[in-house]
């Protein structure tokens, strides 16, 4: 449970600070000062995560010393500061403080560093499996919703697609998936459906082999 609130957290901080600054700043909604303050802003958080990533939190130090308490050194144990972040026993809000005074110790030349920035930094280290993971889904979908369909395209020989769906889709005639989920009363598994029929057809088309296997007498109807 806290693994997936921190996840969520993750995804929380990732859409605070990323994306809509541009598009603000191009519709004249941020100012000039402001997004250039922001680009600063991304560019001193990617420094902290490859400080976080090279330096090695070495003995004695107070990172270190903040979390002996949790965390069970092997003795002689070197290890990075990313790799001490992604320790399940490990919980960011509870060292930002240290976090922070620990790059500011390796930092040269010596700078100011904001906790809110080191707990981004700090995040997105820890959590970089689950935020690529949904990165590389987020661009699977797009790319899905921008799949076109053929016009001769013949969803009576879908298996489990309802014939009201059949009817919907065949009336319409959509280009796309994208314009498939938007046609009323077409439900979202029966884009889906759609979708997988349609990628087992090109991988019939290239020579690849079926990787779905749908039978009518085994398939529910959509």
């Amino acid at each position: 449970m806290e693994r997936r609130q921190g996840q969520d957290e993750a995804l929380r901080v990732r859409d605070r600070v990323l994306p809509g600054r541009r598009l603000g700043y191009e519709v004249g909604v941020v100012s000039s000062a402001e997004f250039a303050e922001f680009k600063h802003k991304r560019a001193r958080i990617a420094r902290w995560v490859e400080l976080l990533s090279s330096t090695t939190v070495s003995k004695g130090s107070s990172l270190r010393c903040a979390v002996e308490s949790r965390v069970d050194f092997k003795p002689g144990e070197k290890i990075s500061a990313a790799a001490l972040l992604r320790k399940p026993e490990i919980h960011i809000k509870d060292i930002v403080g240290p976090l922070a005074e620990f790059l500011r110790g390796v930092h040269q030349p010596a700078v100011s560093v904001s906790e809110q920035e080191v707990m981004v930094a700090a995040i997105q280290v820890k959590y970089e499996g689950y935020l690529n993971q949904q990165a590389r889904e987020i661009e699977r979908l797009r790319r899905s919703a921008l799949c076109p369909i053929p016009g001769d395209f013949r969803y009576d020989s879908i298996p489990g697609l309802s014939r009201e769906m059949v009817e919907k889709l065949s009336m319409v005639r959509p280009q796309t998936l994208d314009q498939a989920g938007r046609i009323p009363g077409v439900t979202p598994a029966a884009v889906q459906l759609v979708a997988v029929y349609l990628e087992m057809a090109k991988r019939k088309k290239s020579g690849g082999p079926d990787v779905v296997k749908t039978p009518r007498h085994t398939q529910p109807t959509i």
